[in-house]
């Protein structure tokens, strides 16, 4: 009997053993995976990072662009806004020539 009992808690120490080893091979799965979770996670923000400059560099370069445009935009007004005067102008000289063509007819006809 006490030869079966010898047995039976060899038996159960090297189930111990075994579940023991299963174990620390999970432990061994759980820890690799965390490090490719960790490296995982280092990736994520390396990419969030470049992706950050880039949007900042990308708004800066639109920023410019706009400026560009409003500039030009600007330019274009002007331009209109004279262009306008200056036809308003020419029709207010060509409207005063026409009344100094008139005086000087009424003068020689008097």
């Amino acid at each position: 009997m006490r030869a079966e009992l010898l047995a039976r808690i060899d038996e159960t120490n090297k189930r111990i053993d075994d579940v023991n080893k299963r174990i620390d091979d999970m432990n061994k799965r759980i820890d690799d995976m965390n490090l490719r979770i960790d490296e995982t996670n280092k990736r994520i923000d390396d990419v969030r990072s470049e992706l950050v400059e880039m949007m900042a560099d990308m708004r800066a370069e639109l920023t410019h662009r706009m400026d560009e445009l409003n500039r030009r935009m600007d330019s274009l007004y002007q331009g209109t806004v004279k262009a306008n005067e200056h036809q308003r102008l020419e029709h207010e000289v060509d409207t005063l020539k026409e009344r100094v063509r008139r005086l000087e007819e009424r003068v020689k006809a008097a």
